[in-house]
């Protein structure tokens, strides 16, 4: 696992031993949170969304003539 970009856990041993991680390295749960913070506004940004909404629409109206 790559610690600096995400924590993954597929028990609740290792969920916990997660948070554990997260609480003894501040320094990198910042890290962490900053690039998914930055991974989500890319992803997610109203521009992007409200672009791929007018692409569906565009599609729709084609189809319908």
């Amino acid at each position: 696992i790559d610690s600096t970009s995400v924590l993954y856990a597929d028990s609740t041993k290792s969920f916990v031993e997660q948070i554990c991680f997260i609480f003894a390295n501040p320094d990198i749960a910042n890290s962490i949170s900053q690039r998914a913070y930055s991974a989500i506004s890319e992803t997610y940004s109203w521009e992007k969304v409200l672009n791929q909404l007018n692409n569906i629409f565009n599609k729709v109206i084609k189809a319908s003539n």
